[in-house]
């Protein structure tokens, strides 16, 4: 008995060595299969997700709509309108330094306009106050149309020679005419205020202000000035320092306004045809205050109006998918 399963043991081993090797038989071929590592557990919140929910590749038609481009263009107007209330307030710095800058101009003393003005420092005497000694001359300019007191009119813009202490020649806004003063003095019937019949007027000493812009140049809505009717819209004070020159005399592009003295009531000035200068202080429009309010407060609302349509919009997404299902 122990002799045949001792042969039957000799028997299997001479078989395994008759079996080809690997590197002696090119039919037979051995490949390695990597060692696939184990998968990793999920987590916790994992695993309550997909016992919650069984989410959709697939964008459903409520969440197409929630990137409408309207709704792209509400989701943008939050940081449209906070970035114009930032620019707005950034306007309103600048302006209250504006303002300082001409009420410290104002309350300078004022000074002697010089016989040879410099034109390119003009921009920095904005709204000085200047004393002027000459004689007004013609012929008379007409800027506007202005109002006073309820009453349409123009502005007269005269020469005004200085030869008498050396100066050149400049623009000097006398003030406002009523509309009726003005026909009068386009018709020929009356003369312009310091005017003789002759044409010639007496040394006068006034106080004026110089304009804030050596030219301001014409707004949107302003219409082209109209030399030929003498009708001057926009205060273009080259083309009307050209206009007024003559041969002999050439007039510089600088331009004044006469400073009312307040001490006859304007409705009397107006009666009488005498013009009426302008006040000794400026008023500037400073609005930027109120539009960053409106502007920071719509940025807020349309803030809150963006989260709330989110808000619904998404629950409305997730409620809507198809393959989203309870487990």
């Amino acid at each position: 008995m122990a002799s045949s399963s001792s042969s039957a043991l000799i028997r299997s081993c001479r078989q395994f060595r008759s079996l080809p090797s690997p590197s002696s038989s090119s039919s037979f071929t051995f490949s390695a299969r990597p060692l696939r590592s184990p998968r990793p557990s999920p987590t916790p919140i994992q695993l309550s997700f997909r016992r919650c929910y069984a989410a959709s590749p697939f964008p459903t038609a409520s969440e197409k709509k929630l990137f409408r481009p309207i709704n792209v263009l509400v989701m943008l107007v939050p940081f449209v309108t906070f970035g114009l209330g930032v620019w707005q307030v950034k306007r309103l710095r600048w302006k209250l330094d504006l303002i300082d800058d001409i009420q410290r101009n104002i309350e300078k003393d004022p000074l002697v306009l010089p016989p040879n003005i410099n034109l390119s420092a003009l921009p920095d005497f904005a709204f000085r106050r200047v004393l002027l000694k000459g004689k007004f001359e013609g012929p008379p300019l007409f800027m506007g149309p202005a109002v006073e007191q309820g009453i349409p009119g123009w502005n007269i813009v005269l020469p005004f020679s200085r030869s008498s202490t050396g100066g050149s020649t400049i623009l000097v806004n006398r003030g406002f005419l009523t509309e009726a003063k003005v026909k009068a003095i386009k018709d020929g019937t009356d003369r312009p205020p310091g005017i003789k019949e002759d044409g010639q007027s007496e040394e006068v000493v006034l106080q004026g202000m110089l304009t804030k812009k050596w030219d301001e140049g014409r707004g949107r809505w302003t219409p082209e000035n109209n030399p030929e009717g003498n009708q001057w819209f926009w205060k273009d004070i080259i083309s009307m320092a050209s206009w007024v020159s003559k041969e002999n005399r050439k007039v510089e592009p600088v331009f004044v306004d006469v400073l009312d003295d307040g001490k006859s009531p304007l409705t009397y000035m107006m009666a009488q045809g005498e013009p009426i200068g302008r006040p000794p202080t400026v008023e500037i429009r400073n609005q930027h205050a109120t539009y960053a309010v409106i502007w920071f407060t719509l940025s807020v609302s349309t803030a809150a109006m963006t989260v709330y349509l989110l808000r619904t919009r998404g629950r409305s997404a997730l409620k809507s998918r198809p393959s989203m299902r309870r487990i």
